[in-house]
């Protein structure tokens, strides 16, 4: 990506750290586990990542129009957010490493024998990280009207992101239950959410954000169906994760869909036994892959990405962004579907 988004990804870093710095504050007078939570949350938090919610704010609120440096501390509302949902994933899924570090749960395996345990902090953890958000919001300098819209905004979508999450935890054979996972999951956290917000701190209206929703559904379900490809033919060290993991958990992708659907009897059977089994070895992997990629299955996944992308475009177009602001929205939408992490 070019400089100036760059910039936002640094500017996004420093927030969530001085975030982190002042938070310890207020809970310093509390026993060491909970400073030692914190820490945790904090590692994680820091590990990296795309950083596309919260700069998806930043854009938004200047591209609607707000002024002055008071976004700052509220744009990291969003990563905040999404790492309370993925430390819950990450049990869920029972991943022990994201973005090239162990998970929450992982971290605190490592350091003693009771998995319950581990998971039990993971647990705290991510309700701890759900507690920031408000704070976050609650301590804003924002008027206590545009404040209320805010939480109204992430109760719905939490209420939609939960919804999601069970609908992904008991999946069915079906692109449309998939299309349903990916609306809920992740259009509505990943790309609407942290838009909206934006916009909603800088004053827009009701009918505005009906615009950024139409945009947001388009893109959201094409950034969740690049993100199940890089996850079974991406670089491991690149994504931060083990490739193939959607595998092992089972997970209905469209890509696993479209292949069951498509694929001769002989490569479904060795499909269905692939699917869940935790020690896949990578022979396997590597048949899976010629499994979905000889079907039909990633093509058809990529052109859906592309038809997607352009819908989202058009929709981009009606926004009433200032231009500086849609030429980045622009290219960040080419950049989703384009990426390699």
């Amino acid at each position: 990506m070019e400089a100036w988004f760059e910039e936002y990804i640094v500017r996004v870093e420093e927030e969530l750290a001085y975030f982190f710095d002042t938070y310890g504050e207020y809970v310093s007078k509390f026993p060491f586990v909970i400073k030692d939570l914190l820490a945790k949350i904090r590692r994680y938090s820091l590990a990296g990542g795309k950083r596309i919610r919260p700069i998806l704010t930043i854009l938004a609120y200047y591209g609607y129009g707000g002024k002055g440096d008071k976004i700052k501390q509220i744009s990291i509302v969003p990563e905040i957010l999404h790492n309370y949902y993925i430390i819950h994933d990450d049990i869920i899924d029972q991943d022990h490493i994201r973005r090239g570090i162990p998970t929450v749960h992982a971290m605190y395996e490592h350091e003693e024998d009771s998995k319950h345990h581990a998971l039990s902090m993971a647990i705290c953890a991510g309700d701890f990280t759900s507690h920031m958000v408000n704070h976050i919001i609650i301590n804003s300098e924002f008027s206590n009207k545009i404040k209320l819209e805010v939480l109204k905004l992430i109760d719905i979508t939490g209420f939609r992101t939960i919804i999601g999450q069970v609908l992904d935890v008991c999946p069915e054979e079906s692109a449309s239950w998939v299309e349903e996972v990916h609306t809920l999951k992740t259009a509505h956290y990943t790309i609407s959410n942290p838009l909206k917000l934006g916009a909603i701190l800088a004053g827009v209206k009701k009918s505005e954000l009906k615009k950024i929703e139409r945009y947001s559904m388009f893109m959201g379900k094409a950034f969740q169906l690049q993100d199940d490809i890089l996850g079974l033919f991406g670089d491991e060290e690149s994504i931060g994760k083990p490739i193939g993991s959607d595998i092992q958990q089972g997970k209905m992708t469209l890509l696993v869909v479209k292949a069951l659907e498509l694929a001769s009897k002989k490569d479904v059977k060795f499909l269905r036994a692939c699917l869940g089994k935790h020690n896949l070895s990578k022979k396997d992997l590597i048949k899976v892959r010629g499994i979905i990629t000889d079907s039909g299955a990633l093509q058809y996944s990529t052109n859906l990405i592309d038809l997607l992308l352009t819908k989202s475009l058009v929709e981009l177009e009606k926004l009433n962004l200032n231009e500086p602001q849609k030429e980045q929205l622009r290219k960040i939408s080419r950049f989703i579907v384009g990426r390699a992490h």
